[in-house]
């Protein structure tokens, strides 16, 4: 019985709840800055004309703004658990690529039918989620084009670590060299 060996090529961003709770408060004053903005520019546009709607209208933006900054704090402290693998993508020694999500779902694909390879930056979520202070500048996600059938399916795993050299990597070492030459290689 053949035992399958098993690599990992890319591996997954985390986040600490110290850099999530850094960046909620900065987003979260951000968000707080542009509805003083909002409401001034209503101000200045609409309420001397009807003065009484301004109160109902900021009312209902600093409630906005509340609900906002706490689902700015839910998804960076969720993001902060994670909980699933290390790792973003994997290589089995069978000829498989194993793509793990966040949510810790696992989806296989073969070598062979991978066309290409391409990453790109996740550049606003170091914005959304506290991202902002975490030191992951190389964070984003890498697209598998995989030959089904004509056409060329996309599957792509989001939170990879540095991105473009893992989507460089898995290109110059696992897909320029055929199933023989992957052999010898080892």
């Amino acid at each position: 019985m053949e035992t399958t060996g098993f690599t990992p090529v890319a591996g997954r961003t985390a986040i600490t709840k110290k850099d999530a709770f850094t960046g909620s408060v900065f987003l979260s004053i951000v968000i707080s800055a542009l509805l003083l903005v909002f409401v001034q520019a209503f101000n200045v546009l609409f309420f001397r004309r009807v003065p009484e709607a301004f109160w109902p209208v900021t009312a209902c933006l600093v409630a906005a703004d509340a609900a906002a900054c706490a689902a700015v704090f839910a998804r960076a402290f969720s993001a902060a658990r994670g909980g699933g693998p290390q790792y973003a993508v994997a290589y089995r020694s069978d000829g498989y690529f194993v793509v793990c999500h966040g949510g810790g779902s696992r989806e296989y694909i073969a070598a062979d039918r991978v066309l290409g390879v391409r990453a790109s930056r996740a550049r606003l979520k170091f914005l959304f989620g506290g991202w902002a202070y975490s030191q992951n500048a190389g964070c984003g996600k890498i697209v598998f084009y995989v030959r089904s059938g004509r056409r060329a399916a996309r599957r792509s795993v989001r939170g990879v670590a540095d991105c473009v050299h893992a989507a460089r990597f898995i290109s110059e070492a696992y897909l320029v060299l055929g199933e023989g030459d992957r052999r010898r290689s080892r």
